[in-house]
This record gives C-alpha cells, structure tokens and sequence, in this order.
C-alpha cells in the first residue's frame, strides 16, 4: 500500500476508534490505541510533507492540503487538540483553495478557539468576545458554502456548520446574552432554510434557540415570527412522524411561541388562535392555557 493511502486510512481508523459505538475492544484501550495510531500516522505526514523526495519518495503526494484537514478533524476526535492545531496551521500556511476540505478545516479552527472559553475559564465580556472569534470563523465558512458556485454540492456543509455553531455558541445562550448571537444565528438559519435541509426536528430547536435570542432582545415581532415558524415545523414533524420526541418538542414549541408573544399588541388573538387549533386536545389546549397565565 502507498504510504499517502495507509497514512489516510491510519488517520480515518483513529477517527473511528475514538467512537463509543465502534465494535471492538474496551473502549478506553481502543481509544488508547487510535491516539497511538494517529500520532504515528501524523508524524508520518508531517515528515513527508517536509521531505518531498524522501520517505519512499511519497512527498509529493503527501503534500494534498486535504490529509491535513482530516488528521485535524481525527486529532478533535481523539481529543489531541495541539495536533489539531498543528494540522490547521500548516494546512492554512500552504494557501489552500476554498473548497470543502478549507470550510471543514475552518470548523477544526473555530472549535479550537471556542474551547479556549472554557479552557481559560473566561468569563463576562471576555468570554463573549472569545465565542465571537470561533463563531465569526465558522461564518467565514459559511460564506464559502453558500457561494453560488458551490451550491448544491456543499449544501451538506451547512448541516455540519450548524452543529458545530450550535456547541461553540452554547457559552452566550443564556439570558441578557444571547441578543449578541443574533446575527450569526439568524444566519445560519436563513442558510438551513435556503438549503431545505431535511432535519426538521433540527430546524424546529433553531428558530426556537432564534426566538428566545429576540426576546432576549426585547425584539417581540422578530421573537414571534420564529417562533410561528417553530411552531409549524414542529407540527409537520408530528405529523410525519418523524422522530420519537416530536410530540414533546410540539409541546415546548407552544409553550415558547405564547411566551414571546406575550408583550405583542396582538398577543391575546395569537392566545385565541392557538388555543382554538386544538380542538379536541385537551391537554394541549390546557398547555397553552397554562402558559398564557404563566407568561
């Protein structure tokens, strides 16, 4: 086998061994033993990469700006954040073109900087601050996916884009806070919807994390107009049975779309509307009842 393609399959193999569900061994020694894996493997390609004529002369071919990005992606998985660091920095040094493998190493870099919140223990404005550097990162990627060039085929990147804002931004998500993620939030939103991505649930707990960003806001139109859209997600997500916890979701959508529209001048006819969409459901209708008094 040729040394670039053991080196990516070591590097992929690493990946899955630093997977809980991966059958195998114990988990920790097949954890212990994708470290080791990886490391070799990465040590490998880095002297490859230094020496173009010599280990076998593989060189050449591992020169490819992409294996780094995926001993990156490997390195997070396998906990081992400096060689994560050490694979983007020498990925981004070679000026790689703004493809795929570039978005994904960007979503290495943001994860890199959102964990040092927490690594620093930062807190206040600081800690905003820091967020907003991993999240301005991945909206840089972002960027590139949605170019019209590369529609559809990176629309698949903008799933992976919300997951990874999705945990960097979890630091901000709280009260008197989360009005600063609006922007990129709103984002990538707007990008999940122009992409019609499949996950409604997904979709559904986005406009609802939005709406109670708006509120935070004290933007009650805005906060209303996720949360409606929320709403109608959920309920076709219930309708399609699409996931066992839809029906829960529903219920915590209703409850959120009456509490942000509780200081709307149509606040008592949204009430009414909700209420009257239930018919028969009497615990739905005594949700929604409950929550208008509560609010």
């Amino acid at each position: 086998m040729a040394l670039d393609r053991k080196i990516r399959v070591n590097i992929q193999l690493s990946e899955a061994f630093a997977d809980p569900e991966y059958e195998g061994e114990d988990f920790d020694q097949r954890k212990a033993q994708g470290r080791k894996l990886l490391k070799s493997s990465f040590n490998q390609l880095i002297r490859g990469r230094e020496r173009q004529n010599g280990i076998l002369g593989e060189g050449e071919e591992l020169s490819a700006p992409d294996s780094l990005t995926k001993a990156a992606e490997s390195a997070l998985k396998n906990e081992e954040p400096e060689i994560a660091k050490i694979a983007v920095h020498e990925f981004f040094l070679q000026e790689p073109p703004k493809n795929q493998f570039y978005c994904r190493a960007l979503f290495v870099k943001a994860q890199l900087e959102g964990a040092k919140t927490a690594n620093a223990k930062l807190e206040g404005a600081k800690a905003l601050k820091q967020t907003q550097k991993a999240i301005d990162i991945i909206m840089e990627a972002l960027d590139i996916v949605l170019l019209e060039q590369n529609r559809p085929r990176y629309d698949f990147l903008v799933y992976n884009a919300s997951v990874h804002y999705w945990r960097i931004s979890r630091t901000i998500l709280r009260d008197g806070v989360m009005q600063f993620a609006i922007p990129s939030m709103s984002k990538v939103v707007q990008a999940l919807e122009d992409t019609n991505d499949e996950d409604l649930i997904w979709r559904t707990q986005y406009h609802m994390s939005l709406a109670r960003c708006y509120d935070d806001a004290k933007d009650t139109p805005s906060a209303v107009e996720h949360g409606k859209k929320a709403l109608a997600l959920a309920e076709e997500s219930v309708e399609k049975k699409l996931a066992p916890e839809a029906p829960a979701l529903l219920e915590s959508v209703k409850r959120l779309y009456i509490h942000v529209a509780r200081n709307d001048s149509n606040a008592m006819k949204i009430l009414a509307e909700t209420k009257a969409k239930e018919q028969d459901n009497i615990r739905g209708s005594a949700i929604i009842t409950i929550q208008g008094f509560n609010s």
